[in-house]
């Protein structure tokens, strides 16, 4: 049968539930000493409230994973390339549970889990001998065409697989500070590092929150692009919900950056309404078009659920015309109309968003090729980026290179 339970525990050792695999779907149940502690959090604040009873969430694919009001154990899974990377090293395809298992002290958020009723021990945390990227690269574009790691390299990438989305990644320290380092691929056609690099600051230049960043050149065209980690705070993580998460949506489809702002208004008075406005705009005027709700999440932060720095946000990205989440009355369209459609539900009138609009619209028209060239970003990539910067509000409509 494999594994039917395990248990969930905060990065700073208590025991907040256990979680159990049923026929169709799985199971949570809060722990009652968890109940009683007067500094207990919910882990969805909207979907799992701190009561004592059993929330449930059905499977909706053959993946098993985690859906509707259980998402926020699907924040903790590895993405596509860690899923890749674990399965590929176990010659088997890992479950959910087996996948929740692995390299916890790397994932983001507080999650930790175990089968048994005692905090796990975990391997400590990027402590990794001394590498060259260049070699790091090569070991990784071996893995891509053969799948199968260097022996020297197989740990070091082992521990960057319990991170998110479909990029290869590893978990480094920089300074002193834990970082997430960001490897190009080898499909990769233009320097990935460097317009993310770029895209970041620009969002920066016009008032966003953004994680900090940086960048390593290491071949003509390709870099590593390296953020630090919002999440932690000393030794421990704070908790952190995705936008899918907080909203128990399944399909990115159906949700909309306005349900977004709705959704953190009821929990913490709308303070980030305005912030998720600006970001929806920007990923617009940069054909930020991979959006999706999970490139968006929230962290407890001073006694109080905040919208995270804005991360994964890249020029071109993404292979639509629309964004991947509703702007608007008119579904995901990037148009000024559509963006503004919707202003009331980001505490905004009319004429503010209107006006927001306009300065941002002009800020990127005026300096993204300055702020990309003060970050280090060479003039050939400032080049070939330059037809998703304000793609969809030029009157030539220009289009991606073919």
């Amino acid at each position: 049968m494999g594994l039917q339970k395990l248990y969930v525990f905060g990065s700073d050792t208590k025991l907040l539930g256990r979680l159990e695999k049923r026929l169709d779907g799985y199971e949570f149940k809060y722990a009652k000493s968890y109940l009683d502690n007067d500094t207990a959090l919910a882990l969805n604040p909207v979907h799992l409230p701190l009561v004592e009873k059993t929330f449930f969430a059905k499977f909706t694919s053959l993946e098993e994973g985690f859906t509707g009001i259980l998402s926020v154990f699907g924040d903790a899974l590895p993405g596509a390339w860690g899923k890749v990377v674990l399965n590929a090293q176990a010659n088997r395809k890992l479950t959910p549970f087996e996948q929740l298992l692995e390299n916890q002290q790397d994932r983001i958020g507080q999650l930790v889990f175990s089968k048994e009723m005692t905090f796990p021990v975990l391997a400590d945390s990027r402590i990794l001998p001394p590498f060259q990227w260049e070699d790091i690269l090569d070991a990784k574009e071996e893995f891509e065409r053969r799948k199968q790691f260097p022996p020297a390299f197989s740990a070091l990438f082992k521990q960057g697989a319990s991170q998110g989305g479909a990029r290869p990644k590893l978990s480094v320290i920089k300074n002193n500070q834990p970082y997430l380092a960001k490897l190009p691929t080898i499909q990769d056609y233009e320097n990935k590092a460097q317009i993310e690099h770029g895209t970041l600051a620009l969002a920066k230049e016009v008032g966003i929150q953004t994680a900090e960043s940086m960048m390593v050149k290491v071949r003509p065209a390709q870099g590593i692009f390296l953020t630090k980690r919002f999440d932690y705070v000393g030794q421990y993580k704070r908790p952190f919900l995705s936008m899918k998460a907080l909203l128990a949506a399944d399909h990115c489809a159906d949700v909309s950056y306005g349900d977004f702002a709705l959704a953190l208004q009821r929990i913490n008075g709308g303070k980030d309404s305005h912030e998720i406005f600006k970001r929806m705009l920007f990923n617009a005027m940069v054909s930020n078009h991979d959006d999706h709700y999970l490139n968006h999440g929230v962290l407890w932060v001073d006694g109080q659920w905040r919208l995270s720095p804005a991360f994964d946000v890249v020029a071109g990205e993404g292979h639509r015309k629309d964004l991947a989440i509703r702007a608007g009355k008119f579904g995901a369209a990037p148009t000024e109309e559509n963006l503004l459609s919707e202003h009331d539900k980001f505490s905004l009138t009319q004429r503010d968003a209107k006006d927001i609009f306009d300065h941002m619209k002009a800020t990127i028209s005026k300096k993204w090729k300055t702020v990309f060239s003060q970050h280090g970003i060479d003039d050939d990539v400032i080049q070939s980026i330059s037809w998703a910067i304000l793609n969809d509000f030029d009157p030539l409509h220009r289009s991606p290179p073919s």
